[in-house]
C-alpha cells in the first residue's frame, strides 16, 4: 500500500493572535506536543465549496502539532491539497500530511489522515493494517513519528473508523492491531486514536467486558465513558485515546485530554455547527523534552472549560491565578499531585470535582 504525501508550504505571516483556548506553537520547540482527533463528518468536495465552513475546520486544527482526521472524502489530492494550503495560510508553522488509500468494503470509501508539522514531528513509516481476517470494515492506518521535543523519542499512532453495527468486535480486535504495530515498528509506545463509535447504543456495559483492548492492563483508556464528544443532543463517547506504553503515560500533560466545543467556541448556531461536523475533536498535550518543571507542573483551564478530574489519587486543584483577556475569564490551576490525566471538557462551565 502506497500511501499518498503532500507538502505545501505558503509563504504567509502567521495570525498575530490565538481565539482562547487555542495554543501556540513555541518558537524553539520546547512546548508540548499538541495532539487531536477529529471526525470531519464527509470531509469532501461539497464541504470545501463553503468557505465559512473551511476557515472554522483550519482554525481548530491549526491548533496541534499532531492531527488524526476520518471521514477524508479524496481521490486525487483534490481535497487535501487546498485543505493544506488553507491551513498553511494560518498556521505560524507548515504543516505535511500523510494519508491512507481510499478503503471501505461498499462504494463508500474513505481515506484516513494525519496532518502534521514537521517542525515538530518526523514521518517515519506508515501502513494499513492487513486485516485478513476481514474485521474491520476500514483496516487501521498506521503511523510512526520521530518526535524530539518529547522525551519518547518515537511514538506510533493507531488511527481508526469504525463501523457503528460492529464497533465492538472492531474495538476488541484495536488489541491484535496493536500488537501487529509493535512487532513491526519496534515502538513501544502508541496512542490508539480516532472514532471508535464506542459507547451508546454501539457497545453497551455487558459488551466491555468482553472488549481485549479494556480488558488488558497495557492498554489505558483517556476519554472515559461518560464523556460526550458528539454535536447531538446525545451523551456518546465515541471518540477515544487509548494509550499503550508506560513511559507515554508518564508524559502525557496533566490536564490536557479533552474534548473541544467548537461550536461554543466561534459562536456557532446549530446549523453551522453541523456542517463542520457531527463530531467534537478531542485533544491531549506531551510534555517537552526541555525546560519542564516535574513538579507542580502548571496547566490552563481557558475560556468555557470545565474540568473534570478522573483520577482519585488527585489530591487538590488549585487556582493559581484568574485573568481576563479579551473579555475571557481565564483561570490557571495546577495540581498537587496528579500521576493520571485528568479530563478537560469544553463545555462553558466551572472547572469541578
Amino acid at each position: 500500500m502506497k500511501a499518498s504525501r503532500y507538502t505545501i508550504c505558503a509563504f504567509f505571516l502567521c495570525l498575530a493572535g490565538f481565539e482562547a483556548g487555542q495554543s501556540k506553537v513555541s518558537e524553539d520547540g520546547s512546548g508540548p506536543l499538541n495532539i487531536a482527533s477529529f471526525n470531519i463528518q464527509r470531509l469532501g468536495k461539497s464541504k470545501l465549496k463553503k468557505s465559512n465552513v473551511v476557515d472554522v475546520i483550519v482554525q481548530i486544527l491549526s491548533n496541534y502539532d499532531v492531527v488524526a482526521v476520518q471521514e477524508l472524502l479524496d481521490d486525487n489530492g483534490e481535497i487535501l491539497n487546498p485543505l493544506v494550503e488553507r491551513l498553511n495560510r494560518v498556521s505560524p508553522e507548515p504543516y505535511e500530511a500523510v494519508a491512507s488509500d481510499r478503503i471501505g468494503s461498499t462504494s463508500y470509501k474513505e481515506k484516513y489522515l494525519f496532518l502534521y508539522r514537521p517542525s515538530r514531528v518526523e514521518l517515519l513509516e506508515e501502513s494499513l493494517y492487513p486485516d485478513q481476517a476481514g474485521e474491520f470494515e476500514r483496516p487501521p492506518y498506521v503511523v510512526t513519528f520521530r518526535t524530539p521535543t518529547t522525551e519518547l523519542k518515537k511514538l506510533s499512532f493507531i488511527n481508526v473508523h469504525t463501523k457503528p453495527e460492529r464497533a465492538d468486535s472492531e474495538i476488541s480486535a484495536l488489541a491484535t492491531v496493536s500488537d501487529w504495530a509493535l512487532s513491526k515498528t519496534k515502538v513501544q509506545d502508541q496512542i490508539i486514536l480516532g472514532d471508535f463509535n464506542g459507547g451508546c447504543s454501539y457497545v453497551t456495559g455487558k459488551e466491555w467486558e468482553a472488549i481485549e483492548l479494556r480488558r488488558r492492563k497495557e492498554f489505558r483508556w483517556l476519554i472515559p465513558d461518560h464523556a460526550d464528544t458528539t454535536t447531538k443532543d446525545t451523551v456518546c463517547p465515541y471518540d477515544r485515546f487509548v494509550a499503550r506504553g508506560e513511559k507515554l503515560w508518564n508524559e502525557v500533560v496533566e490536564g490536557s485530554v479533552g474534548i473541544r466545543r467548537f461550536d461554543t467556541e466561534f459562536g456557532l448556531t446549530e446549523a453551522e455547527r453541523d456542517d463542520i461536523s457531527d463530531h467534537y475533536p478531542i485533544h491531549m498535550k506531551l510534555k517537552p523534552s526541555a525546560g519542564r518543571e516535574k513538579k507542580g507542573e502548571e496547566y490552563y483551564v481557558e475560556a468555557g472549560v470545565e474540568a473534570r478530574v478522573q483520577s482519585s489519587s488527585i489530591t487538590k486543584l488549585v487556582k493559581a491565578a484568574s485573568f481576563s483577556p479579551a473579555g475571557f475569564q481565564i483561570g490557571v490551576y495546577h495540581l498537587d499531585k496528579a500521576p493520571s490525566p485528568a479530563l478537560v471538557e469544553d463545555n462553558g462551565r466551572e472547572p469541578v470535582l
